[in-house]
């Protein structure tokens, strides 16, 4: 896709060349593909497609079950090039801060992804790199989860990935029938919705409710 290199490439790349985007570059491509960013482009804590049409499935608490579920997730999509992953808050954990061992074994799993933190922006995956993309997103949802989210966005932007603290992964589509065939896609791969939200604190969804 020809990105370039931000300022925070050094920083945060560790060994062989991948591609990266910082902060403003991942606005301005983000402003160009129609998404919204909210709060505001330099504090990023929710991407959102205008008109999108979004649910969500459970993470299972099985990492065995977790990988397949990421797997059909990004199968569903519509057929990408590179996929962009953003952190909440735009920043990346430094990886000396591991004193517990889901602590490490995140961050040993982020190093080999080449993503060297502390340090802010978005990698950016080829179709090739597809593994390394599931193997950050299964880690991420099942031991180093916290208060931050993952999102992944297709090159074309017609799509978001939202892997939540919720311990829910969402998806937006377009409109409601995109949406509705990425829903079919899933039940195929036997990922049924959910009929309840998962906690408390999730805001409700109406199309829970209907179930």
């Amino acid at each position: 896709m020809g990105y370039s290199m931000s300022g925070n490439f050094q920083s945060c790349i560790n060994g062989v060349l991948m591609e990266w985007m910082g902060i403003e570059e991942f606005a301005a491509w983000a402003e160009k593909k129609g998404l919204i960013l909210r709060p505001n482009p330099a504090e990023v804590a929710w991407i959102e497609l205008p008109g999108g049409k979004s649910r969500f499935w459970l993470a299972p608490p099985n990492a065995l079950r977790l990988s397949a579920l990421f797997e059909d997730l990004l199968a569903g999509l519509e057929a990408w090039g590179t996929c962009v992953l953003w952190p909440t808050n735009s920043g990346w954990p430094s990886l000396h801060d591991g004193f517990k061992a889901n602590d490490r074994v995140y961050n040993t799993i982020l190093r080999l992804a080449r993503i060297n933190g502390p340090c802010e922006g978005s990698a950016v995956f080829s179709a090739d790199e597809r593994d390394i993309l599931l193997a950050i997103l299964v880690a991420h949802m099942s031991i180093k989860q916290g208060f931050v989210d993952l999102f992944v966005v297709p090159d074309h932007g017609r799509q978001i990935l939202h892997a939540s603290h919720h311990d829910v992964v969402h998806v937006t589509c377009p409109n409601a029938l995109s949406m509705n065939n990425f829903v079919q896609h899933m039940k195929a791969h036997h990922h049924e919705l959910p009929e309840a939200p998962p906690d408390g604190t999730f805001k409700s969804v109406e199309w829970t409710e209907r179930k």
